[in-house]
């Protein structure tokens, strides 16, 4: 829920109180007063301020929830002490304020809440009692645009209200009322609030016809007050009408300012009481109907100042208008507000579209009115076409015009209050026909008047008054011309109308194979114009003979408004001929220009162009045609100076320059200059007669581009080095200032050697004892490590390293060698069973080098993979070792303090000796002894 303010929240009431004695002991004092008669009681009356929001809404006939706009509502406070409930209650009225446009209200107001039950016979109150306030709200279908209702003598405005909150004390929430919640009833009348006990369920349309009224009265508020102190008055709406009929009546002095009754069932057409709003806005804006409506011609029934609706007897000139300016006032409010209409005028029932225009049914002549300027319908329907744009490509009318103006309301509301047909007379000061209504339009805006003579036109009023455009005078034209060539004419174009043209036409000019003139004839060209009441022009152009123009004998014709744009009201005069032309066959021999190249002037001081600076861009042109140029302005040349794409065929150009004629097969230069406002490269496109002026072989080859133009920042000069070796890197010793590097010169400063390219920050560094890549150190990671080779044997000792550039005497690349003093020592050599490392693998005499199976005889025989073994594992003073007849390489030696038996040239069963066991080397004795037996040494 939304409160006034349009913020959402449930409706409350706010009280507070500020009580003096408490209710028991004001009663005991108060009776003790009554008892002994000394003084009266003190009042105790407490003051209530109480704010309420809430929403009051009614139902649509599309049982749409609608919130009531701008409606009286007020704030009561129902007591109840005695004899208030014999009464039906007591109440106060504590506030009163107005809903918004949605039906949210916001009513702040304060009373009092205590009742005297015993009066003190000395004056005041012996006895008060109080209760909690009851409160509630009600609204009436009352504001400053409208009242509705009940008919009847004694008529009674809608209303209806909230339910009681008892004992209210706090917040109070009381929710959304409409007619058909439960506890709210009818109005009483009377400003008084609502009585209780009468059911309003079925009231909903009494609303739907306050929203439309007021919904009316604001719309019309737009326009009337533009004018200082005009205000629209309120008007009283009757529902349901007593007689049956819906109308306006006008005011009645000191009662009223007018009544709208409205028949029972048309309660939710809107465009009905928004027709009835549109008498009441012309009894107050606009002259009271001619003649009078109560002289008793048009109705059999006449009932006070209930007046009759007269199609066609001797009112008829004027209820044309009274009747169909509020037909039009209705579609204007729908279609504003968004809906539908379902009012149809009694004349037209659909002006919008223009159906079949009927008289009122039933008629009360034997013989229907055929003059459409007395029929309501139509007349609504103008005035409708006036505001209107959704017709405008309609032509009714066959004359290939539009219908429909697309003007604001705003204008019509001008004519009809501030245009006096009658300065004579002082009742006779607006319009009051659709006559007088065009005459009033034309005088404040004359150039619209001639479309709307168009729209009466439309709608079967035909005399008014309009343009009549005709071509007086034409020029003759030459008595030959070439196909393809151009001639000059002169015309004179007449509006003979007693209206201006209001719009622009074009007056064209034509060749003809005979003497009546069209716009289907050959169209060479035009000139555009519009015209005033009663005026002529007079223009010349040049006219060009299409290419393709059969030869021949033709007339020259020119037609006014050729293509039917303007309203006239003779269509058939437009059009004049002068005299005849022969159009001869243009002979094959033509130009074809071509532009073959754009360049630009060199300019001083470099940089340059800057921005801002003017760039002088030479165009040169070649004639490759067959026929040299005849343009007596010269060949013209479109120059685009910024365009990052071809521009079209016939664009023009930024700058335009011009050549001579160009002969053929000869070139020519025009130059045009251009400036550009910020630095960059801009693409220069130029293109060659676009104009086509020049006849040529070929359009299609006259565009050339893009040529680039750099234009460059304004100069900020900067240091340059010297490069003499040419390398890209300067010397930080030789300097220069310059806005761009001289010869000779770079930004960069970094090189070490200027005079050696092969020397600088980007060179790779050599092994050549100098700094090649600049970088303060000379043959950094570039020198080979070489190792110390003191036996010769190729192999380095890798504590004996240095690095050089190419190896050093007694050297060697290789630092692997495990033993530099020996030179049998070293990667790569044989190992030898001697007890060294003789290949520098990290281990001695490995891989079996002194394998030699044997075994050791004793108390225990024992077998062992090599003699070596069973050398080291030997126990004892004495031992035989047995070995298998086999051969060992290497160096042999008993190296422990025992005696030793060695006997060889056994089987792999030590049980036969069958030849000798074989040491290939040395067998030496270092410590004990040694026997041998088939042992052999080599």
């Amino acid at each position: 829920m939304e409160n006034a303010n349009g913020r959402r929240g449930r409706m409350n009431l706010k009280i507070s109180r500020n009580k003096r004695i408490t209710l028991p002991v004001a009663i005991v004092f108060g009776m003790a007063f009554s008892l002994f008669g000394l003084l009266p009681a003190a009042s105790l009356a407490d003051t209530v301020n109480v704010t309420a929001t809430g929403r009051f809404v009614y139902v649509d006939e599309s049982q749409n929830t609608v919130g009531i706009k701008h409606a009286k509502v007020r704030l009561w406070d129902t007591d109840w002490f005695f004899p208030c409930p014999l009464l039906g209650g007591c109440r106060d009225f504590m506030g009163e304020g107005e809903t918004d446009d949605d039906g949210y209200f916001s009513i702040s107001g304060s009373g009092t809440d205590d009742y005297c039950a015993v009066a003190n016979p000395f004056g005041g109150c012996a006895l008060w009692f109080r209760d909690n306030p009851d409160p509630y709200v009600e609204i009436e279908a009352d504001s400053a645009s409208g009242v509705v209702q009940t008919p009847g003598i004694t008529k009674r405005t809608y209303c209806f209200k909230s339910g009681f909150r008892d004992n209210a004390d706090g917040n109070a929430d009381f929710g959304t009322i409409s007619p058909a919640s439960p506890g709210t009833y009818a109005s009483q009348g009377n400003g008084q609030g609502c009585s209780t006990g009468q059911d309003v369920n079925g009231e909903h349309g009494a609303w739907q016809l306050f929203n439309n009224v007021r919904e009316s009265w604001e719309f019309m508020r737009r326009y009337t007050l533009v004018t200082p102190g005009r205000d629209i008055p309120k008007v009283k709406v009757i529902w349901p009408d007593f007689l049956g009929s819906s109308l306006y009546r006008p005011p009645i002095p000191l009662l009223d300012e007018g009544s709208i009754s409205i028949q029972g069932g048309q309660e939710f057409n809107e465009a009905v009481v928004m027709h009835e709003f549109g008498h009441h806005v012309m009894q107050h804006f606009a002259d009271n109907p001619i003649p009078d409506y109560n002289n008793g011609h048009c109705d059999p029934v006449q009932i006070l100042w209930f007046g009759g609706h007269c199609a066609w007897e001797s009112e008829k000139n004027s209820v044309h208008w009274t009747e169909g300016w509020p037909d039009f006032l209705a579609e204007v409010l729908t279609t504003h507000y968004g809906k539908t209409s379902t009012f149809t005028s009694n004349a037209c029932p659909d002006f919008n579209t223009h159906s079949p225009c009927t008289l009122e049914s039933p008629p009360r002549s034997p013989i229907p009115d055929t003059n459409y300027r007395l029929i309501e319908g139509y007349t609504a329907a103008i005035l409708w076409d006036q505001l209107d744009a959704v017709n405008t490509s309609e032509d009714h009318d066959g004359n290939g015009s539009r219908d429909n103006l697309s003007r604001d309301f705003a204008i019509q509301w001008d004519v009809l209050v501030n245009y006096d047909p009658d300065g004579a007379s002082p009742s006779h000061n607006h319009p009051v026909t659709i006559d007088e209504f065009w005459t009033g339009y034309a005088v404040r805006n004359p150039e619209l008047a001639n479309r709307l003579s168009e729209i009466y036109h439309e709608n079967g009023i035909t005399d008014k008054q309009a343009a009549d455009l005709r071509v007086t005078e034409l020029s003759n034209p030459p008595a030959k011309v070439t196909s393809g060539r151009t001639f000059s004419v002169t015309e004179v174009t007449n509006n003979f109308g007693s209206v201006n043209t209001g719009e622009t036409f074009q007056t064209r000019i034509y060749l003809s194979t005979d003497a009546v003139i069209s716009n289907s004839d050959t169209y060479l060209g035009g000139r555009d114009l519009s015209l005033s009441a009663v005026a002529s022009s007079s223009g010349s152009l040049t006219v060009r003979v299409p290419a393709d123009m059969a030869p021949g004998t033709y007339y020259l014709g020119a037609c006014a408004d050729a293509e039917g744009l303007i309203f006239e009201t003779n269509e058939g005069n437009n059009c004049l001929a002068s005299g005849q032309i022969t159009v001869e066959a243009a002979v094959i021999k033509e130009s074809d220009l071509i532009v073959t190249g754009i360049s630009t002037l060199q300019c001083f001081p470099s940089p340059c162009p800057l921005p801002g600076d003017n760039v002088s861009v030479i165009v040169t042109i070649k004639n490759q045609g067959t026929d040299g140029t005849r343009s007596l302005a010269g060949i013209g040349v479109d120059i685009y100076k910024h365009a990052d794409s071809a521009p079209t065929a016939h664009q023009l150009g930024d700058v335009q320059c011009k050549s001579q004629n160009v002969p053929v097969g000869e070139t020519r230069t025009c130059t045009g200059k251009v400036s550009y406002a910020a630095a960059g490269n801009y693409k220069v496109w130029a293109q060659v007669n676009i104009s086509g002026n020049e006849i040529e072989s070929s359009q299609s080859n006259n565009l050339y581009g893009p040529h680039t133009i750099v234009v460059s920042q304004p100069c900020v000069p900067a240091t340059f080095y010297r490069d003499a070796d040419g390398d890209g890197y300067g010397n930080l010793a030789v300097t220069t200032q310059a806005c761009t590097a001289p010869a000779g010169h770079v930004a960069d400063h970094s090189d070490c050697n200027d005079n050696d390219p092969k020397v600088n920050p980007a060179a790779a560094e050599a092994c050549d004892l100098q700094d090649n890549n600049c970088n303060g150190q000379i043959d950094e990671g570039v020198k080979t490590h070489y190792y110390r080779d003191a036996d010769g044997d190729g192999y380095g000792n890798a504590n004996g390293a240095t690095q050089a550039c190419t190896q050093p005497a007694g050297y060697t690349a290789s630092g692997t060698d495990c033993n530099d003093n020996v030179s049998s020592v070293h990667p790569g050599a044989t190992e030898l069973c001697n007890g060294v490392d003789d290949n520098c693998s990290g281990q001695t005499d490995e891989a079996g080098v002194c394998y030699m199976p044997v075994r050791t005889v004793g108390t225990s025989i024992s077998y062992y993979p090599s003699l070596f073994d069973a050398i080291s594992a030997a126990q004892g003073s004495a031992v035989i070792i047995q070995a298998q007849l086999a051969q060992l390489q290497g160096y042999v030696r008993f190296n422990r303090p025992v005696r030793f038996t060695l006997k060889g040239g056994y089987d792999s069963n030590y049980s036969v000796v069958s030849g000798y066991t074989t040491i290939q080397g040395t067998l030496a004795v270092s410590s004990g002894s040694l026997v041998v037996d088939h042992i052999a040494i080599k």
